[in-house]
């Protein structure tokens, strides 16, 4: 299960962007590391299962949490690719 988090929250044009990388560093890129570590081996097996954690906010935008919601929503984009 992949359920790493962290919540820069602040308007789009106030975040810096080094929150904007560590966002998208632990919300995004880390799942996807998980997700190519483990994705052979299922492949190979053709079984298992990817929890992947995400938020409303992948779905309905939360104002003043642009990088929080941007990050949400590639959760969401990268699980349904799967």
């Amino acid at each position: 299960m992949n359920n790493a988090g962290v919540a820069a929250v602040a308007p789009a044009e106030r975040l810096p962007d080094a929150e904007w990388r560590r966002t998208f560093a632990t919300n995004v890129f880390g799942a996807m590391a998980c997700i190519r570590a483990v994705l052979p081996i299922m492949r190979q097996h053709r079984a298992g299962t990817i929890i992947n954690v995400s938020s409303i906010n992948g779905r309905v935008p939360l104002e003043g949490a642009a990088a929080w919601v941007a990050t949400k929503f590639a959760l969401e984009g990268l699980s349904e690719t799967l």
